[in-house]
């Protein structure tokens, strides 16, 4: 018994004298892990698990495509969707800590085509703005055989001048079309494309923090 106890707190000692065999335990117990629930049937995607910055385990399960029999791999590309919504939202939040805008804002101050009277930033980014979701949009609204681009979303907002379905902050309905105008708002402010302000103020400060170098 005494013996086993010895061994045990010789491995621990072990993997906390080498991080590399630490960090082997680790990936070995997640691979385990996920594995097993992809058995199971309950998994299919990609998996990248980071500690510190540094990634510890990364492997892709299951089919991009089952009907064609495409594998997903660790370099498939996956549409981020409201995912990205979280970013958008703290692009605005740093915004108003830099005073570049209030929560408070009125819509109308960004966007005077647009007859929503009442409606905040701090509406859009709680859903309870009660402007309509342009996903439902149809055929007659918009030309479906092209990328609509925000602008174009915008415009058609502008001239269909479709009624908001509640008085802003009585009520909350998800809508996308509450981050589509916040982005925007981040684009009107910084002077540069949504994607471009997300680059330079967040993404490259991620890429740089994990390399431990931070730009002034």
């Amino acid at each position: 018994m005494n013996f086993r106890i010895f061994s045990i707190a010789l491995l621990a000692g072990s993997c906390l004298l080498n991080p590399a065999l630490y960090a082997q335990d680790k990936a070995a117990k997640l691979q385990t892990y996920f594995d097993t629930i992809y058995a199971q049937k309950n998994l299919n995607g990609c998996i990248l698990i980071a500690e510190e910055g540094k990634p510890i385990f990364s492997k892709a399960y299951g089919y991009a495509d089952e009907q064609q029999n495409r594998l997903l791999n660790t370099e498939t590309a996956f549409e981020l969707a409201s995912v990205s919504k979280m970013f958008t939202a703290m692009a605005i939040m740093q915004l108003q800590e830099k005073g570049k805008l209030s929560y408070e804002d009125s819509v109308k101050r960004y966007f005077p085509e647009l007859e929503y009277p009442g409606v905040t930033i701090r509406n859009l980014l709680t859903h309870t703005s009660g402007i309509p979701e342009f996903l439902g949009f149809s055929a007659n609204d918009l030309d479906l055989n092209k990328v609509n681009f925000n602008t174009d979303i915008i415009k058609k907002l502008a001239s269909s001048k479709l009624q908001p379905i509640f008085k802003p902050g009585i009520a909350c309905s998800y809508s996308n079309t509450n981050y589509l105008l916040l982005a925007t708002i981040v684009e009107k402010i910084s002077g540069q494309s949504f994607a471009n302000y997300m680059k330079s103020m967040y993404f490259f400060r991620w890429a740089c923090y994990t390399q431990k170098f931070i730009p002034d």
